[in-house]
């Protein structure tokens, strides 16, 4: 697998906080900032209405999810919250969003997360319902998180991550953005482009999410 060179590192960020959303921009839960570049580049977002076909009155807790074995065979259908709150194994999506530059979308988890709240992440991702594959998982959380819809993606591979709290079977894609990143501000309260040296950069400094973080280091051929 081949790690991505980016073509823009003289691009400046351009970061989004999303409206309606009350956080500092670059801060960390452990009260670390990333720095003053975050913030030189800051500007609002803009943030659109959902389509009506989105009920947000459904408790994600409540949603029908699959628990799987260490071999990703389907063992039962259970409660989201009951998968979550017993840590079992489940499936997941996971998008690394390019621009036309080469630079990667990050972002950052909405605080009303429960599974790592406010860390970042350099994947749009999202647990596999019950009756849907992962490719359609893929594309119905790559329109719903961020607003892409009809995009081309590319498989990179299926992994196993083995963790205490979220054990998995993750797909991962990647795919280049084909308009304005529309955030859902239930899962997003944050995001920039950044180049991977930006990124890298950032991942020292601040909190992402372990899972993200492995598959993340897998692609780039680093140490896990």
């Amino acid at each position: 697998m081949h790690a991505h060179t980016s073509t823009a590192a003289t691009t400046p960020i351009t970061a989004h906080i999303i409206p309606g959303v009350l956080s500092v921009l670059g801060t960390r839960r452990s009260g670390r900032t990333t720095g003053s570049g975050d913030k030189r580049h800051a500007h609002p977002g803009r943030i659109h209405p959902r389509p009506a076909c989105f009920d947000d009155r459904v408790n994600p807790d409540e949603e029908l999810v699959y628990e799987v074995d260490e071999n990703d065979r389907i063992l039962r259908i259970v409660r989201r919250g009951e998968l979550t709150d017993n840590n079992l194994r489940h499936r997941s999506v996971a998008i690394l969003f390019r621009d036309t530059a080469g630079r990667i979308l990050v972002h950052r988890r909405a605080a009303v997360k429960r599974v790592f709240p406010q860390y970042y992440d350099m994947f749009v991702a999202g647990m596999v319902p019950a009756g849907e594959s992962y490719d359609q998982t893929a594309r119905r959380e790559a329109a719903e998180e961020v607003g892409q819809r009809n995009i081309l993606l590319r498989p990179l591979g299926k992994w196993r991550y083995d963790d205490e709290k979220v054990p998995q079977w993750a797909s991962v894609y990647t795919a280049l953005v084909n308009g304005p990143v529309v955030p859902q501000p239930e899962e997003v309260e944050w995001f920039a482009f950044l180049t991977e040296a930006e990124l890298a950069e950032k991942i020292d400094q601040d909190d992402f999410c372990p899972d993200s973080l492995y598959l993340y280091r897998l692609l780039r051929g680093l140490p896990v």
